[in-house]
């Protein structure tokens, strides 16, 4: 892996014959970008980055826990936006190399400004990623291809309900001190609320053995009857619907979307943004925490704090 720093934007010349795609973004809509992949940390799997003339996006599924996250830009949020060849282009998550953390950390710009940035798929043994301060180059072996996919029109995903992420996310929180394993979701036609309760086991906390919240939804009229699903994993939920430096912001509005024997679909799209994640029933298993990485992962965190923050 190598990367120079003696390439400026304003003299990044297009390739003709190569595949590529150019993107010209302010940094805060990077900062979004690379936080949104953050969240993939807690995956350890590859993630594919697709690129074609109507959107930048990526997507990870992981077998292991049977999730699948697709989060994307749409064009509007380009000041440039060129492509000649759709491509796809995985990016490994948690990989020895760091390959994907040394990419993040390259990226860091202030908010209000403007950068390009070129994605060229060279040839089968490299590919090249250009930007103002240089080229960061992704070896054969920094990356591979995955071909799994999921289309959410095969999934039974008939139970319907928009709650405010804050309420979800204290809620979420609330039962997770319990020290319970896993949660529950049920929709109540007669009340218009989303139920989210956990009594897999027994909690340490005030010697409960169970416990149940109510959020109050925000469209009534999608909750067509009285449904439970199976049983979810709590702590794989908390990672990723409260984490603080992710995507969703307080008070934004999700749907969530499942049914008794099927995965449990959380999304929302505005501003030009879509974030889709889909949660198959898992097993109350986690893997062990990278911790060396992590603590990488967390400097950056407190960058990109810093770089929202500025003016």
């Amino acid at each position: 892996m190598s990367q120079s720093i003696d390439i400026h934007s304003n003299n990044v010349s297009i390739p003709k014959k190569e595949k590529y795609f150019k993107l010209t973004l302010s940094g805060q809509v990077l900062i979004k970008f690379i936080k949104a992949l953050r969240i993939l940390n807690n995956f350890k799997s590859t993630v594919k980055l697709r690129l074609n003339e109507k959107s930048l996006a990526f997507n990870e599924v992981d077998p292991t826990k049977s999730c699948y996250l697709e989060f994307e830009l749409l064009k509007e949020n380009f000041d440039e936006f060129e492509i000649n060849n759709e491509m796809e282009i995985p990016l490994e998550i948690n990989n020895k190399k760091n390959a994907n953390l040394n990419f993040l950390k390259i990226l860091k710009l202030p908010k209000n400004k403007k950068t390009d940035l070129i994605i060229e798929y060279n040839s089968e043994d490299s590919i090249s990623i250009k930007y103002e301060n240089g080229t960061y180059i992704l070896s054969h072996d920094d990356y591979d291809y995955i071909d799994k996919k999921v289309d959410e029109k095969t999934l039974d995903l008939s139970h319907k309900a928009y709650l405010n992420s804050s309420s979800l996310k204290n809620e979420l929180n609330e039962l997770k001190s319990y020290n319970f394993e896993a949660v529950l979701f049920r929709l109540n036609k007669k009340d218009s609320e989303m139920a989210i309760f956990s009594n897999k086991n027994a909690c340490t906390k005030e010697k409960k053995d169970s416990v149940t919240k109510t959020i109050s939804l925000e469209d009534q009229s999608i909750v067509s009857s009285d449904i439970s699903s199976k049983l979810y994993n709590l702590n794989f939920l908390t990672r990723f619907i409260p984490i603080k430096d992710g995507y969703f912001q307080n008070n934004e509005i999700l749907e969530l979307c499942f049914g008794n024997y099927t995965p449990l679909l959380i999304k929302n799209e505005k501003s030009g943004i879509k974030f889709k994640y889909i949660l198959a029933p898992s097993t109350l298993n986690d893997d062990e925490e990278d911790d060396e990485l992590e603590e990488d992962f967390d400097d950056l965190d407190d960058d990109l704090d810093e770089l929202e923050d500025l003016d």
